[in-house]
């Protein structure tokens, strides 16, 4: 019992640490999705997302696929927010872009840039 005691308090540091690593992702992710940089966004936003796996993480990832025009990883990773959250909000705004993300797939929207 005193070892799980030991291993539990030894725990704690590391999970604040990759919490506070999450959050410096987050705000990282955030300020190169506002300045257009969108594969940085997502590359800082999944390495948050491996940090502390919020679901946040992976609606910020969706958005930055849309905002590429890259609709079949902006689908993939909006379900995949919708799974691990599935009480969401914005469930119902989530599942509407979803649909308009498969029609423009349907419609021949390869969702790759010139």
């Amino acid at each position: 019992m005193v070892l799980a005691a030991v291993v539990a308090l030894a725990a704690a540091p590391a999970q604040a640490q990759d919490a506070e690593k999450a959050r410096q992702l987050f705000q990282q992710g955030s300020k190169y999705y506002d300045l257009g940089q969108f594969d940085k966004a997502i590359e800082a936003w999944q390495q948050g997302y491996d940090q502390k796996p919020d679901p946040g993480f992976l609606y910020n990832i969706a958005q930055a696929y849309r905002q590429k025009q890259d609709p079949a990883k902006a689908i993939f990773f909006y379900k995949g927010y919708l799974r691990n959250s599935p009480k969401a909000h914005n469930r119902a705004e989530v599942e509407q872009k979803i649909a308009a993300l498969q029609k423009q797939l349907d419609a021949g929207g390869t969702g790759t840039n010139p």
